[in-house]
């Protein structure tokens, strides 16, 4: 038996003073003649009361001590050679997956020590990737692979490289079910330890040839870096990890797209923890630089999150009633009834709010100003923001009340903030004094910036400010109701562009800022604002650039295909589609190798566990030494009771135990000692006791 840490056992050299400490007995009692204690002295005591502690107890505490010491000292059992290297075929099954990358070079110092060995034997080497691109792409017309010479083999081995996707463990049983069974004399396992759904099936395929030797590496870390989408707060990236018996220490480096490091957040992986955020809180012109964030010291595809344009926060300006003269604006924001209550509930995510004044947002860089119903009502404001908007701003608005009393009122100057002219007053669709009934959202059309959002069957238009009729009012719609109205208008202004919703951004007049609809177009309209064209719909985005298996980005592979927009967010990456950034330069989609792992887990075992040199791994007592401790700890507790309501009868009285029985409780195991109120709070006994406990002779 060997121990992690020896030094421990130096406190075994305080077991005299705990014998001491324990056997301490309260001051004997004064002896004080008194005449009627002669009548007392014929009464029998009921139960001798001890001043000290029983022996056997003494020893049963020492010996939890000594436990103790003994079990944080890691005691162990170190492991033996597992299997003998025989004459004869080897199969060599590697995993080259994504989780693989990380420990790469003792995986390959691995793999050549096994074909150095067959190469002393001249024995022929059958080489199996778990992670081939055709083995993963096409499991079922795979091929078994045939044997290679050692000096074959060697050359295979060194062109091994990991690849940016998972190992295919399920297509690798398909293929091991296809070789001669009983045939190999050595069958080599070297696992990425991560489980996956398919290892009962591959464990299987592996132990029908014969007995397997599953090589683990100390370095494995069985991390993964995902992404978080959305963002949850300043939460950009989530670590998954392998459940470990101790705590980790981890770090994310963030960088931008020169390689500059632009922040290294920390983090800690509590043991038996298998996530840890990182919270990346960073100045927003900083933030929407970051390109990558990595693990720091883990190399591999699985351990990088790429950031696309999706994850950059635009510069959205919100503009509240009241904001113009410098009033208080607090009923913007209150919750189901303010004008700006859904709309920064929608933008929160993606975007970098600002709310004030026109003078106070207008001073800063914007991409988009939301106007809700009634803040544009002054000339000069209107004035200020129809410069920026001709400079190349964004102006949303939405209508309301004041919009459709203020479309012809003549005692103002004229609303030239609007897309397309409007008809005085609103439309009343359903309610007790109308004959028509809400109104439904027709499906957008191709030229819409909306184009591929579902339309929700219960999304309905209850009012709204109409628009003035005329022959290019399609051309300036960019979505309406089921019977053609337009509900959005759109129109150039200078650089820059208006759009108007005619309904409200509150739920009166319409139930669309409710749903998720309203979410989605709120995004796309300051995604356009930025000059983006981030697809939704099934629009092929090609390949740009990837990573590989390392997480060196690099121009695409010959096997790589385009991907459906719309499909990111189901599709995990395969060689047809390795991670990376897909599409064009002005709308990339980023496709993680991380995105779509769940939860990760210890691969079970497929064959005896050993290391690289074939030596099984140690085991360790401290766990039964101190899980025996604490059941001998119980144990004393329990008697301490028992000796305090007095159910232990002759077990209270002072005896002297034979050598043998001491030596039997001494070698007792035990777990943990802590101290006993037994010890503590001793029954001071009577004036009438003698310092034995027994009683005292009467006297005159």
């Amino acid at each position: 038996m060997k121990f992690h840490s020896p030094a421990l056992l130096l406190a075994l050299l305080g077991l005299p003073v705990l014998w001491w400490l324990l056997r301490a007995t309260p001051p004997q009692a004064r002896r004080q003649a008194f005449p009627p204690v002669t009548l007392l002295g014929s009464l029998r005591a009921r139960q001798a009361e001890p001043v000290r502690s029983p022996l056997w107890l003494l020893a049963l505490r020492i010996a939890a001590f000594t436990l103790l010491v003994v079990g944080f000292a890691g005691p162990f059992l170190p492991g033996r050679q597992s299997l003998p290297h025989a004459g004869g075929p080897v199969l060599l099954v590697i995993d080259n997956g994504m989780l693989s990358a990380a420990d790469w070079n003792d995986r390959l110092n691995a793999a050549q020590a096994v074909v150095d060995d067959a190469t002393r034997t001249h024995s022929p080497i059958t080489l199996v990737a778990t992670a081939a691109p055709s083995l993963v792409e096409n499991p079922d017309t795979s091929h078994p692979p045939e044997a290679l010479a050692p000096e074959q083999a060697r050359q295979a081995v060194a062109s091994l490289r990991p690849e940016p996707w998972l190992s295919g463990r399920g297509a690798a049983a398909h293929l091991l079910a296809g070789l001669p069974q009983a045939h190999y004399a050595r069958i080599l396992y070297l696992a990425d330890g991560v489980a996956q759904p398919q290892d009962t099936q591959f464990a299987k395929a592996l132990q029908a040839l014969g007995p397997v030797q599953d090589i683990r590496f100390p370095h494995q870390s069985g991390l993964a870096l995902a992404p978080v989408i959305p963002a949850e707060g300043d939460v950009m990236a989530r670590i998954l990890a392998v459940p470990a018996p101790q705590p980790r220490s981890l770090a994310a480096l963030v960088r931008a797209a020169d390689g500059a490091t632009l922040a290294v957040v920390p983090a800690t992986l509590p043991a038996g923890a298998t996530q840890a955020d990182i919270p990346v809180a960073l100045p927003v012109e900083i933030r929407n630089r970051i390109d990558t964030i990595s693990v720091q010291g883990n190399t591999g595809a699985a351990g990088v999150v790429l950031m696309d344009e999706r994850d950059r926060l635009r510069p959205v300006g919100l503009l509240a009633a009241g904001a113009v003269t410098g009033t208080t604006t607090a009923s913007a924001d209150t919750p189901l009834i303010g004008t700006l209550f859904y709309v920064r509930r929608a933008l929160a995510p993606t975007s970098d709010l600002h709310e004030g004044s026109i003078a106070t947002l207008l001073s800063r860089p914007l991409s988009v100003l939301i106007a809700p119903d009634g803040t544009l009502g002054d000339p000069q404001a209107r004035h200020a923001v129809r410069q920026w908007v001709e400079n190349g701003g964004t102006l949303i608005r939405f209508a309301g009340p004041v919009l459709a009393g203020t479309a012809h009122d003549i005692a103002n100057p004229p609303d030239d903030l609007l897309p397309v002219p409007l008809l005085d007053g609103t439309r009343q669709l359903g309610g007790s004094m109308t004959w028509g009934a809400p109104q439904k959202l027709a499906p957008f059309a191709a030229t819409s910036p909306f184009r591929g959002l579902s339309v929700p069957a219960d999304v309905t238009v209850t009012r709204q400010v109409l628009a003035s009729p005329s022959a290019d009012l399609g051309e300036h719609s960019w979505a309406r109701l089921a019977d053609g109205t337009p509900l959005v208008t759109h129109a150039a202004m200078g650089k820059g562009e208006i759009v108007l919703f005619h309904v409200g951004s509150t739920a009166g007049w319409s139930n669309l800022p409710l749903s998720g609809l309203f979410v989605s177009m709120l995004q796309r309209l300051t995604e356009r604002a930025n000059g983006l064209s981030i697809p939704a719909d099934d629009t092929i985005l090609a390949p740009a650039i990837t990573l590989d298996g390392f997480g060196i980005p690099g121009a695409p592979p010959a096997t790589a295909r385009g991907l459906k927009a719309n499909a990111f967010a189901t599709t995990a990456v395969s060689p047809r589609h390795p991670p990376g950034l897909y599409g064009p330069r002005s709308g990339r989609r980023a496709l993680n190798a991380a995105a779509h792992l769940g939860t990760l887990q210890a691969e079970p075992p497929a064959g005896v566990l050993t290391d690289a040199a074939g030596q099984r791994p140690d085991t360790p007592l401290d766990r039964y030494s101190l899980s025996l401790a604490l059941l001998l700890l119980l144990a004393d507790g329990l008697i301490v009771l028992l000796l305090r309501i007095g159910l232990t009868g002759a077990w209270a009285r002072p005896s002297r135990q034979p050598p043998a029985t001491m030596l039997a409780i001494l070698l007792l195991p035990a777990l943990s000692v802590l101290p006993s109120p037994y010890a503590q709070a001793q029954d001071i006994p009577a004036p009438s006791a003698t310092a034995d406990g027994a009683a005292a002779p009467p006297t005159d």
